[in-house]
């Protein structure tokens, strides 16, 4: 089992939702456009808890190593399977998680009505009330934005952390989906990456 941090790569799904934000920040990319959190209105998380099946948001690359048998896909993601639940994992280039994907089959029934309020009183009382709730046909979802300062000077709000629930039903099995996001993690560990660089440039800039 490796013990290091992947190599991390965004991929268009993720840049969908942070455009802005996140793929910019890619060091190696080019062009280059970074973007940085507003110190003086730091975030406050949305969410009551930040973990799926006990593993947490932020947690080190060799931490999760230990918990779970894991498949490297590349581009920093990672595919396990644990107790019936299958994971994709996403690293930041110092090896912390930053992003979990679950699915789960719960068995052979209906979701109707009442298995709707089931599920949401328990998301609820583990993550605290969704901003947005259809289930059991649709998804409930948590957000929550930040502003971050842009190379221009500019400071924007951006969506930085997410979390989503939501049923599929194939051949009569019905299947849990969760993913659970921060991108404030990438966020600091691609400026803690950026830091050295960027200040070595300023240093031998000669005009």
């Amino acid at each position: 089992m490796p013990d290091r941090a992947p190599t991390l790569s965004i991929h268009a799904r993720f840049a969908r939702v942070v455009v802005a934000a996140i793929a910019p920040l890619l060091l190696g990319s080019s062009p280059c456009f970074a973007a940085e959190p507003n110190a003086s209105r730091p975030y406050v998380s949305v969410l009551r808890a930040h973990d799926a099946n006990g593993l947490e948001i932020g947690m080190p690359f060799r931490d999760v190593a230990r918990r779970l048998r894991l498949e490297d896909l590349g581009g920093g993601q990672y595919s396990a399977r644990e107790r019936g639940i299958a994971y994709n994992l996403e690293f930041t280039p110092l090896g912390r998680l930053f992003r979990i994907n679950t699915e789960q089959m719960i068995g052979r029934f209906q979701p109707d009505y009442t298995f709707g309020r089931q599920l949401t009183a328990k998301l609820t009382a583990k993550y605290g009330p969704p901003h947005y709730n259809s289930l059991p046909d649709g998804i409930a979802s948590w957000s929550g934005y930040t502003h971050l300062r842009f190379a221009s000077g500019q400071v924007l709000p951006r969506e930085i952390e997410r979390l989503s629930a939501r049923l599929t039903t194939l051949s009569g099995e019905v299947t849990l989906h969760i993913q659970l996001l921060d991108f404030g993690v990438l966020l600091r560990d691609q400026a803690l990456l950026n830091q050295g660089p960027r200040n070595r440039g300023a240093d031998v800039a000669t005009f």
